[in-house]
């Protein structure tokens, strides 16, 4: 009996002392994430109306097209500053309706120093772990983000064209966040689109 209990508390001081270093092994990094080379469905193209048109294509643009019912493709380059490296990240994308907001309600976001209205209909949130300890990587084109090309009936969430916010989050391994919202994706229709782009 003297030997189990022993054993028990060997065994339950071996977890504790491995649970500790887990703890000190980040302790030092307080350093959040970096976010960069943000990039959407970079030179797309659609056909309409029998004519091609290639669209987002300058590299260095915080701004982007989508077109409702295609997936939304994606470029971001993260780095980590620390060997225990990356956790993962996530994608958000909501309609900004451009309504100022008094207070921060629940369905709205921060720009600069007001609050904006968003639309709870248009969110979407997509989240990856592909990226665990790594210290400098870029994601190429993991999305299954598609805004619905339905017009709105029964069960249908409509697409509205307009600007929207991309926010994309990045957590490393000792608990550090950043948060990039820089970018704005713009909807539009295949008729809006041909209507501002030279084929």
């Amino acid at each position: 009996m003297r030997k189990l209990i022993s054993l028990i508390f060997l065994l339950l001081a071996s977890v504790l002392a491995f649970l500790s270093c887990g703890k000190d092994e980040h302790k030092d990094d307080t350093t959040a994430p970096v976010i960069s080379d943000i990039r959407i469905n970079y030179e797309d193209t659609i056909i309409h109306g029998g004519i091609t048109y290639t669209f987002n294509r300058n590299n260095t643009s915080s701004r982007d097209t989508l077109v409702p019912g295609r997936i939304m493709k994606f470029k971001v380059r993260f780095e980590d500053n620390k060997e225990g490296g990356l956790s993962s990240f996530v994608i958000k994308l909501r309609y900004d309706s451009t309504e100022i907001s008094p207070n921060p309600p629940r369905d709205s976001i921060l720009v600069g120093s007001q609050w904006r209205k968003t639309d709870s209909l248009l969110y979407i949130t997509r989240a990856w772990s592909t990226i665990f300890g790594k210290t400098d990587t870029t994601v190429y084109n993991q999305s299954d983000i598609r805004i619905s090309a339905n017009s709105g009936g029964q069960n249908e969430t409509p697409y509205r064209q307009g600007e929207y916010f991309l926010l994309i989050g990045c957590v490393d391994k000792a608990g550090n966040q950043k948060i990039d919202s820089t970018h704005t994706i713009v909807v539009l229709s295949p008729d809006s689109l041909a209507s501002i782009v030279t084929p």
